[in-house]
């Protein structure tokens, strides 16, 4: 990318004729990040509750310190 500086509206116009130009590679890739992110989170929730040590949905089940 030629133009380095955030504020030059030629770095914006840029940026955004890139993205344009590969518009379905940002979209997978923000998917597949989506996807691992919410896979790690419900991993995490697969524990019994904290409380009263039922198991629930992942929907269900919150962060406990």
């Amino acid at each position: 990318m030629p133009y380095k500086h955030e504020y030059d509206i030629r770095y914006k116009h840029a940026r955004l004729e890139r993205y344009y130009k590969n518009k379905a590679k940002h979209l997978a890739a923000s998917n597949r990040i989506a996807h691992r992110k919410r896979e790690y989170i419900n991993k995490q929730k697969e524990r019994p509750c904290a409380d009263c040590g039922r198991m629930f949905p992942p929907y269900v089940m919150d962060f406990n310190d």
